[in-house]
Formats: C-alpha cells, structure tokens, sequence
C-alpha cells in the first residue's frame, strides 16, 4: 500500500480489479467507495483534501435516510405546521420506507428515480413523496451533511390531472327536498343548505357560534375550525389559513332559516349532549341520506358525491357570475393565495374563457 502526501491507495483483495484509498482527517480513517482503476482511487483522495483545504469537506456520517427524515419532520416541520398536517406528513414519510436504510450521503438520483417508478405509489403519493423528500435533502445539504441534493437531479413525477367533482345544481336540490321531509334526515337540512349556499368548509360550518352569525346584516363570520387528528382527536382551531378568517353573505332564505333554529347552546349545529357535530358523523349521514333517496326514487338516482363536493360546485356555480374576480372568489372561499382557486377550478374557468370568446364574436360581425 503506497504511502503518499495523497493518502494510501490499494488493491481490493475482496473484489478483485476493484480500489479504494484511505485518508487520515482528525485521527480518524475515511475510508473511500470503490473504484474500478487505482487513478480514480487518487483522485478520490484529492478531491477529498481539495475541500478539506477550502472549508467544503463534509465528514463521512451513518446517518441513513429514514433516520434523517424522522429528525427533519420533527424538529423543522412539526413546530411550524398544524397537528393536521403533520399527521399527513407521517403517512407520506411512511411511503418512503424503501429508502429508509440508505445511507443519506450514499443516495443518489438513480437510487431514487428506480423507486418512483417502480409502481409501488400511486402517481398522487410519488410526487408527494417527491416534495417531502426534496425539502428534507435540502435541509440536510444546508446543515452540511451531503455534498448535493440528489432531488436537483431528478424531475418532478407528474402531477395526477384529475378534475374536482361538482355535483348537478338539480342533483343537490332534489337531495336537500328530501332531507327537509325526511323524518331522520329533516334536523340536518339547514346545515346541508348552508353548506350549499355558502361553499364554507365543513369544519368551518360545524364551528360557527351564534356569536359570529349576524341576521340583520345577513353576515356569518368564520373565525374558527372543527378539526380532527389522530393526536389530539376532535378540536376547535383556527381556520386553515389566515385568509379562512373572513365574512361570508348569507341569503335571505338561509337568514329565515337560522333565525329559525334553536339556541340551546353557543354552537349553531349541535349534538344532543350540546357539543358539535363530528365532521366524520355529518359524512355517514350524507352519504346514507343518498342511499335511502335512491331506494325510494329508483327512476330519479343521483350519483353519489362526497360532502366536500358542496363547497366545489358552489364555487364553480360562482365563477359563471359576471361581477365575481377570481380575487374576489379566492377571498371568499379562504384560499390562501389566489394560485391555489386557479389550479382547483381552472377548467371552470377555461369554460368561460370560451364563453367570453362567443360573445365577442357575437357584437362584431364579418364585414361582407
């Protein structure tokens, strides 16, 4: 074994034709992969004095991907995100258990390309995988544990072009006729019209107080949240975001109806123990209100759509109008940024894109 101000370079006895060197750096050995000729070996040994010299040198660490993950989730994401989304952080963390034993300053592009694409995830939970994994690598590359981000290698799997459901406008108002004479279903109408009629989020609705419901100025106010985790349970919190703090107009038929409804305790809609519903709870009634109306109208079925499917027709319901911006329908929906409302209904848009199209065509004629 060849001594030099390089380092030492040998022969593998165990994989023969194959190299490796050795380098000294603060009493310890870091020891280099394996080469297939002995100039790579030296080169190995350069390049790892030529950062140690300029500051750059990363020492090697056992540090393995799944150990990193767990770390970073916990003390860089956890104390900035909601228990809600932390939660869903896990199960996607959860989906990058084959990657988990790697060494993080061993990964690399092809390690992690092979396993996108090995069909294990469906397209939706790679590219979440995708986002966890890049960021974390990233924080790992700023805290000078790798080199590079492998991820900057790698493009992002395509996102799953999937359009949001609506549900038919007579679809919902033959349900809500039959939830407001159905014996079991009737003390739930005027929380399904709400929904309905105002496209709030569920957990939203289900937290609304008396105290943010003001009938002479047909005004509800969102300040707070119904919100489940595995953690905590079920919960009043803030709203999603900051923007979800916000005014919404009620019509006059939801002002009757409210000013119509009991008061036994501070929450609009409340179970008998005067506590609020669980949004799950709500669900099953949704979704059994479906099945008993199709039992009973078997020449008029409608096709079951999830609750949430409420705020999303009525939003696209809204863009048709001539006087709503697609600033104004950020603002009352509580999206965050106004990005957000353009990628859920940007086909709704699309279509009126084309509508506005015809009506120019229609005020200029082709001179003859």
């Amino acid at each position: 074994m060849p001594r030099t101000n390089k380092g030492s370079v040998f022969a593998d006895k165990s994989r023969p034709g194959k190299w490796r060197a050795v380098l000294a750096y603060k009493g310890e050995k870091i020891w280099s992969p394996r080469f297939d000729g002995e100039q790579a070996a030296y080169d190995w040994i350069a390049e790892q004095k030529s950062q140690i010299n300029n500051g750059t040198f990363i020492e090697p660490s056992e540090v393995t991907v799944g150990a990193w993950l767990v770390g970073w989730l916990n003390v860089y994401v956890k104390p900035k995100v909601r228990i809600r989304t932390y939660e869903r952080y896990l199960v996607t963390l959860n989906h990058l258990e084959p990657l988990f034993l790697h060494k993080l300053q061993a990964l690399d592009p092809h390690t992690v390309q092979k396993f996108y694409i090995s069909g294990e995830l469906s397209q939706s939970a790679t590219l979440k995988a995708h986002k966890l994994l890049k960021s974390a690598l990233k924080q790992a590359h700023n805290n000078q544990l790798i080199h590079r981000n492998p991820l900057t290698a790698i493009a992002a799997p395509a996102a799953p072009k999937t359009e949001i459901a609506i549900m038919p406008i007579e679809d919902i108002n033959a349900l809500l006729a039959f939830c407001k004479k159905h014996t079991r279903y009737s003390k739930h109408y005027p929380l399904f019209f709400l929904l309905a009629n105002t496209g709030a989020r569920i957990g939203e609705i289900l937290a609304l107080e008396w105290k943010n419901v003001n009938l002479e100025e047909q005004t509800i106010t969102i300040a707070q949240a119904l919100e489940y985790s595995v953690t905590l349970g079920t919960r009043i919190t803030q709203p999603k975001t900051k923007a979800g703090n916000r005014v919404i107009p009620i019509s006059s038929t939801v002002t009757s109806i409210l000013a119509g409804l009991p008061r036994p305790c501070n929450f609009v809609f409340s179970t008998n123990r005067l506590t609020p519903f669980a949004a799950n709870n709500i669900a099953k009634v949704w979704r059994a209100m479906f099945v008993d109306y199709n039992e009973q109208n078997p020449d008029k079925q409608i096709a079951y759509h999830h609750i949430h499917t409420l705020r999303h027709t009525h939003a696209t319901l809204l863009i048709g109008q001539k006087n709503v911006s697609l600033a104004d329908l950020s603002a009352y929906l509580g999206h965050a940024k106004i990005s957000h409302t353009l990628d859920l209904y940007g086909h709704a848009i699309k279509k009126q894109t084309k509508m506005i199209a015809d009506t120019v065509n229609n005020l200029y004629q082709d001179a003859d």
